[in-house]
């Protein structure tokens, strides 16, 4: 069975392979086009990189990714619990963090001003930033925001070298690729990349937690203060932009083959 790469330029430039590929931002799921494909592409391994709604769209259509992920398994308290239990708590970049309803994060009495604000689930209900509480009320109008949504609200911490990592946890050498991102305000003094001879003691541990999924992201920083490693997130492999690591597709195929 032949693989096939779903993608869109939200989450990656061209890709750098020659397998079938099909951009759906050219070929939408509703086109004509895209429609007369779907019975090829159910004959063959796909591989995702798209946003969250777009990988929706295509499970509708009964197109699913070749390797199987859950929003719940990149939680915040997922996470949080699976380090813990691989004996890692200590890589978590916020392990003071809190869970609570978006509702009472203003008037927490353990929650700071400002704070980094994410959502809990995995599905990215809105994007984690640093916030004031005077901000929430805004935040709630432009997201739609139900007050029960469960977020994760922890201290600012100054970090660098923000670094993306493509892994299969189960595998001999776990990891897949590595690139570095930033965004437009980061200085560029902290615009560099963690090597990953300094994560590999850490990457050579998953292997003892039995429910990641066969490949995923994650994402690593660096404290500027003390130079300590961190784990800011973890995301699904279909879901996450390329950055730099342009042969992560060809790799993860290899791989899969």
């Amino acid at each position: 069975m032949d693989f096939a790469l779903l993608w869109q330029h939200c989450v990656t430039d061209i890709p750098d392979t020659n397998i079938l590929s099909v951009c759906l931002d050219r070929t939408p799921p509703d086109s004509l086009e895209f429609k007369a494909l779907i019975p090829e592409l159910r004959k063959r391994k796909l591989i995702f990189q798209t946003s969250i709604a777009m990988r929706y769209r295509l499970e509708k259509l009964g197109l699913y990714p070749l390797i199987s992920d859950s929003e719940y398994q990149f939680n915040y308290s997922f996470l949080s619990q699976a380090l813990a239990k691989i004996e890692c708590y200590d890589y978590l970049l916020n392990p003071d963090a809190f869970i609570a309803p978006f509702g009472v994060i203003s008037v927490h009495p353990y929650a700071p001003d400002p704070m980094f604000l994410r959502p809990n689930s995995g599905c990215k209900v809105f994007p984690g930033q640093v916030v004031k509480k005077s901000d929430l009320p805004s935040l709630h109008l432009l997201y739609k925001l139900s007050l029960d949504e469960l977020c994760v609200a922890s201290p600012v911490i100054d970090i660098q070298d923000e670094t993306r990592c493509f892994v299969m946890p189960y595998s001999d050498n776990p990891l897949l690729a590595c690139t570095r991102y930033f965004h437009k305000d980061t200085p560029l003094d902290a615009r560099g990349e963690i090597s990953p001879h300094d994560i590999k003691p850490f990457l050579a541990k998953l292997k003892d937690y039995p429910c990641w999924p066969d490949a995923m992201v994650i994402d690593f920083c660096r404290l500027r203060v003390s130079g300590a490693i961190k784990i800011i997130e973890m995301n699904s492999i279909h879901t996450s932009g390329l950055y730099e690591a342009k042969g992560m597709i060809t790799e993860l195929i290899t791989r899969l083959e």
